[in-house]
């Protein structure tokens, strides 16, 4: 289940923290500060699961990104060339 507490997105499983996105915002502007996942669920595909749902979270409310994090840019431009390559 994700949630959203303090600027951040967090899954759980049950009542264990799987990991959180830590973000900030700026009026339109979004800044990925760091994916964290705990090591219990690491090479378990969390920290794509978690920029999935922030991704998309943030895009249905027309912001736009500023990714700090090293995963996380490397996840957007992953994104990015799967969508050129449709």
């Amino acid at each position: 289940m994700f949630r959203l507490e303090n600027n951040k997105i967090i899954l759980y499983d049950g009542d264990q923290v799987m990991g959180y996105v830590f973000f900030s915002t700026n009026v339109n502007i979004v800044n990925i500060l760091q994916v964290y996942v705990n090591p219990l669920y690491r090479g378990r595909g969390v920290a794509n699961r978690l920029m999935k749902y922030t991704y998309r979270y943030f895009e249905k409310r027309d912001r736009e990104f500023n990714m700090m994090c090293t995963y996380a840019k490397k996840w957007l431009e992953k994104r990015n060339q799967s969508e050129r390559g449709r």
